[in-house]
């Protein structure tokens, strides 16, 4: 019987944040070279020092190559708190310290385009959603908001067990604020 080792490896949340300055630096290079080749109006564009922060607090997930010389999928959770704001082109966490959220957001969902349609996005899902489970009580809602135009993405959350479209007003913050894309709001949890 051959074994069959996966043509992927997942780096989860834990495991980035135990990484080293330099090598969390070079993951957010790639994370932002990937989610702003991919944004198209769909998500957030970024800076590297502004993915840091995530892979340093255990907010993250990605998909390498099996080498770990390609990323090949990347997503990370973004706490909205009750002071958060859009400041520009991507959300701003304003003194958040120690605060709970009032909901989380699965967001800067990218993967490479030669790596599409092989599940490489609902692993980083998966990895975040037990992540959201770790860090937070089941009350803070987790969120995904989705282009209406991004047919994968909405095949994605549309078919995940418990995950279901809602009215974005029934959360406790305006996560829609200053976004002009048509979108949806998916629930993940709750």
């Amino acid at each position: 019987m051959e074994i069959v080792k996966p043509y992927y490896s997942l780096i989860t949340p834990g495991q980035i944040a135990g990484w080293t300055p330099d090598k969390q630096q070079q993951l957010a290079a790639s994370a932002v070279a990937l989610i702003n080749q991919r944004a198209d109006g769909h998500m957030f564009t970024y800076a590297s020092d502004e993915i840091v922060p995530f892979l340093q607090g255990a907010h993250a997930a990605a998909v390498v190559a099996p080498d770990g010389n390609e990323l090949w999928a990347f997503g990370k959770l973004f706490p909205w708190h009750v002071a958060t704001t859009l400041d520009g082109l991507h959300p701003v966490t304003r003194s958040a310290q120690g605060q709970i959220p009032g909901v989380v957001e699965l967001g800067a969902l990218a993967v490479h385009p030669n790596k599409e349609r092989q599940g490489l996005a609902h692993r980083i899902v998966a990895a975040l959603v037990g992540q959201y489970h770790a860090l937070y009580p089941p009350d803070i809602p987790l969120v995904a908001v989705v282009v209406n135009d991004n047919l994968a993405s909405h095949q994605l959350f549309s078919h995940l067990p418990g995950c279901r479209p809602i009215d974005p007003n029934q959360l406790p913050i305006d996560i829609l604020d200053g976004w002009k894309p048509p979108s949806t709001v998916f629930r993940l949890t709750g």
